[in-house]
């Protein structure tokens, strides 16, 4: 990382709430696609939640790097498709519906937070103060232009199933799928790259700091952040032959504000302005979801909250955990390499006692 002068440190402070952190509501999910429209998205019929209290913010944390996987670079089938525009720069893979909408219904609602987000289907919030276009459904849902005819055709044609959706949306019983999808990326790596920070404390708050030179502390934060990536096999330390990790000052400052940013939008539900009413506090706790509940957690342990990976040399997933001496993602990884180390073990001894029978052999025929 190539970095001219000696850049000011970036910071950020956490002011939180005297409150613990409340957990994540609870709503049966169903997944659903209207293929016309090209819309994707989740539904859920209980306007009332319930507080999912069964799993430790680690294990929800866990579940989550199980769920996303970390950017990649490109294969070597992509760059051919693709061309040379995409060495140098990582991807994501989608999520599969089924394994969110199972997610969702185990630790919790996701996607309700932003409440900014969803105040764009309001009147009030549009451009033009009417009522949302099909234009800009389909920008907002995250649709192809070329559908925007089929949106418009629907909207024109089921004005009160269209502004039912829209109503739903705005309640947050029915979430584009785009946007779950979105929140869940932005926030394992916002969880990433809290475990990767050191966290001091003044007045009780958390504060992270990161100096934009070239160390250990920004290499982590880089990858946390996925703006390069690692390959399988590989460990944190790893620094490719063919190119270098270049990052400019401009760049880690850009990522550092988005960092900033969804910490922001993913804690709104237990920030109170000077406005707030008992009303408006039990609405704000109704959109509480894992994201809340993660970020929230994270930043009010005094734990050790670290990112490891795993021991286990055909899986080497990323876990968190609370304690230092915990090598293995899982207990099945663990036995998975016990058993591996005993059959060597065997197999070592089993080939010294054939090596010492032969030895034996030859001196006697001698």
């Amino acid at each position: 990382m190539s970095l001219m002068g000696t850049p000011k440190p970036l910071q950020i402070t956490v002011a939180l709430p005297s409150a613990s952190a409340q957990s994540p509501i609870l709503r049966k999910w169903i997944y659903k696609e209207d293929e016309a429209l090209g819309y994707r998205y989740l539904e859920s019929r209980e306007v009332q939640g319930k507080l999912n209290t069964l799993y430790l913010f680690s294990e929800t944390a866990n579940a989550l790097l199980s769920l996303v996987n970390p950017a990649r670079d490109f294969t070597a089938e992509e760059i051919k498709k693709w061309g040379d525009e995409a060495k140098g720069f990582t991807i994501k893979d989608n999520l599969e519906p089924n394994k969110v909408q199972d997610f969702l219904n185990r630790y919790g609602q996701i996607g309700r937070a932003d409440d900014a987000r969803r105040e764009k289907f309001s009147r009030a919030f549009t451009p033009d103060g009417g009522e949302l276009t099909a234009q800009q459904f389909a920008q907002l849902c995250d649709i192809h232009p070329r559908l925007v005819p089929n949106i418009e055709k629907f909207r024109k044609q089921n004005k009160d199933d269209w502004r039912k959706r829209i109503l739903r949306i705005q309640w947050g019983l029915e979430i584009p799928f785009s946007w779950i999808q979105k929140d869940l990326f932005d926030l394992a790596s916002t969880v990433r790259i809290l475990a990767s920070l050191e966290k001091h404390w003044e007045s009780g708050n958390p504060i992270y700091y990161l100096k934009p030179i070239r160390s250990k502390a920004l290499r982590a934060f880089l990858l946390a952040s996925e703006r390069v990536s690692v390959p399988f096999g590989k460990d944190e330390d790893y620094k490719p032959l063919d190119t270098k990790w270049s990052i400019s000052e401009r760049i880690i400052e850009s990522d550092w504000e988005k960092f900033a940013s969804n910490l922001n939008r993913f804690i709104t539900p237990i920030t109170r302005n000077l406005v707030s009413t008992e009303k408006r506090d039990q609405i704000a706790l109704e959109n509480v979801g894992i994201e809340t509940y993660l970020i929230f957690s994270i930043l009010q342990t005094t734990a050790q909250f670290a990112e490891k990976r795993c021991a286990n040399p055909s899986c080497q997933r990323q876990f968190f955990n609370e304690r230092g001496n915990k090598a293995f993602c899982s207990n099945a990884c663990q036995v998975t390499v016990r058993v591996r180390r005993h059959r060597k073990k065997k197999k070592n001894s089993s080939a010294k006692g054939q090596k010492k029978k032969q030895t034996k052999g030859r001196k006697t025929n001698g």
